[in-house]
């Protein structure tokens, strides 16, 4: 089964939400966020990314970080920046970038669904990474971040929310810097909330789709309390973990793409030599730039050219779900045999390029002199991220990049009233 609760959000008045809203806290760098919440005293960066409020550069984990953001959340409720919700509801959270939207059910889910793998992972964490959320999270009292979730669609649970939108307005609506439209609904009836609390009971499983490292640290938390308290029942906010969670079909997993600062000693006539032992390689149409539409094939930019790779029959060879990624055939067969990158997740020489301008940051870093090639990349199913996580099994790191992104700021979960 799959629990999903209703809670007692902390939310932005609408008349703040757009100054409150801001990107999540692990894809934006110091220099953006420092422009971000620049003049803004409202954002939610203020609380996410505290180390932008120091005008000294800080190590982002040191202690006085966490300290400043506790501090900035206690002024955001001094303020009534944030008010509660005075009881528990759910939420609808909609939204729009050009032709695709996507509508999920804002509630928690159970840690320990998370830790017995009802709520599936396809993706290891880093150390640091979660550790940092971990301190963040346990310092501030309140989760600020939700999980994306999906799960297998569900037409009643659909069904559900299509009405609950039609019969009521948005409490927030708005478009936001990057062009996405951002939309809001409060479920506070208690049938309602209980008829999908229940819906949600009958699915075997939930998926992660974005937010690992979010999950991972609510989780520690919950264990670090647990053990703390013995006396816990099981009940506590801190057993549970804000997610939004949005049906299969909806879900969009655009591509995430390859730079490389340097091609290990070869020359680009070499290097494209070893490659046509591997690919055929053609030039795309109009000498363009080259964003794959169909498995096992890649785009390379080299030398401000653009290359069509297509494997080659005997190379595609019968393979388990994660080595038949086409992440994984880069990896196996060009980016650790010709290039010698072998682990991608601490190799300096690898960078990534994802999402709706990762061409763009492609040609950017190529033609700047700051990396010597980019490779473009078919991108992963949802069915397919499903399939490895039922298997119990873990992508290679950066494989998915879901757009658009979840707003932060636009509902917290607190660990106690």
């Amino acid at each position: 089964m799959a629990i999903l609760l209703p809670f007692k959000a902390l939310r932005p008045s609408p008349s703040l939400v757009e100054q409150v809203a801001c990107p999540p806290y692990d894809v934006v760098n110091l220099e953006d966020v420092k422009s971000l919440i620049k003049g803004n005293p409202y954002s939610l960066l203020h609380l996410t990314r505290s180390e932008a409020d120091f005008k000294e550069k800080i190590n982002p984990y040191d202690f006085i970080i966490y300290e400043k953001a506790k501090k900035n959340l206690n002024r955001f409720l001094s303020e009534k920046i944030l008010v509660q919700d005075t009881a528990p509801c759910l939420y609808i959270y909609r939204q729009q970038m050009g032709d695709h939207s996507q509508t999920g059910l804002v509630g928690c889910t159970s840690v320990e669904e998370y830790d017995s793998g009802i709520i599936k992972r396809h993706e290891n964490t880093r150390k640091d990474k979660e550790e940092d959320r971990t301190r963040h999270i346990d310092h501030l009292n309140a989760q600020l971040e939700p999980i994306f979730l999906t799960y297998k669609p569900f037409a009643e649970i659909d069904a559900i929310v299509a009405q609950e939108m039609d019969n009521s307005s948005p409490i927030y609506d708005f478009i936001c810097q990057e062009q996405v439209h951002h939309q809001l609904w409060i479920i506070s009836e208690e049938k309602t909330i209980l008829k999908l609390v229940e819906l949600f009971s009958s699915i075997p499983h939930l998926y992660i789709a974005d937010g690992h490292h979010r999950a991972a640290s609510a989780a520690a938390v919950s264990r670090k309390r647990k053990k703390d308290c013995p006396s816990h029942t099981g009940k506590e906010p801190y057993h549970f973990i804000l997610s939004v969670l949005f049906p299969a079909d909806q879900v969009k997993i655009l591509p995430y793409n390859r730079l490389v600062k340097d091609i290990n000693g070869l020359t680009p006539e070499q290097f494209i030599s070893r490659l046509e032992n591997i690919f055929h390689i053609s030039s795309p149409e109009k000498d363009s730039a080259f964003q794959p539409e169909t498995p096992r094939t890649f785009g390379l930019y080299l030398n401000q050219c653009w290359y069509k790779l297509t494997a080659k029959a005997k190379k595609l060879k019968k393979q388990e779900v994660v080595e038949s990624l086409d992440v994984s055939f880069l990896q196996n067969n060009v980016l650790a045999p010709l290039l010698g990158i072998h682990d991608p997740r601490t190799n300096e020489r690898i960078d990534f390029a994802g999402g709706m301008l990762g061409i763009e940051k492609i040609i950017k870093k190529v033609n700047s002199g700051d990396m010597k090639a980019g490779f473009t990349l078919f991108p992963v199913s949802v069915e397919t991220l499903m399939e490895v996580a039922d298997e119990n099994k873990l992508m290679p790191p950066k494989s998915t990049w879901f757009e658009p992104k979840l707003k932060s700021g636009l509902f917290i979960h607190p660990l106690e009233n």
